[in-house]
């Protein structure tokens, strides 16, 4: 019962997040969590772009975005916090504009499995699915923070 009742908060949570996006600084913010989303990649960040999983950590340390520098590849709980389960192509908030449908986006959470020891999680914002892919694969990056 326990179980069941952690699944349906959690569900919930997804269902009234509420998204603010802050044009000037590029970033859109979840009232419901406090986290803040990367959601620019211009001159100073280079476009959207795939790469592999340990570009994509480093990436995320790396970034200064709205005079923030904490910023860190999401959690698979964290990044499950942004889709959209009532929309698809994109299952993803109108508050974000930089999206990429087609591709996952890295999570830093391992998946472990014995038989993919080298693989991390993603979320794919075209349909808001979960799966896992080798590290070595190449997929997009979305920073958070707080």
């Amino acid at each position: 019962m326990k179980k069941v009742m952690i699944i349906i908060l959690g569900i919930s949570l997804f269902a009234e997040a509420d998204f603010s996006r802050d044009d000037s600084k590029g970033i859109v913010t979840d009232s419901i969590t406090g986290l803040q989303w990367q959601d620019y990649y211009g001159p100073n960040n280079p476009g959207i772009k795939r790469t592999l999983w340990k570009n994509a950590v480093d990436y995320c340390n790396d970034l200064v975005l709205g005079g923030y520098s904490d910023w860190r590849l999401p959690n698979i709980n964290e990044l499950g916090t942004i889709i959209s389960f009532g929309k698809r192509n994109p299952s993803i908030s109108n508050q974000f504009v930089y999206i990429n449908e087609k591709y996952g986006y890295w999570s830093s959470t391992n998946a472990a499995m014995y038989e993919y020891p080298k693989s991390a999680w993603l979320i794919f914002f075209g349909s808001g699915s979960q799966k896992y892919r080798e590290k070595d694969d190449r997929n997009y990056v979305r920073c958070v923070r707080g």
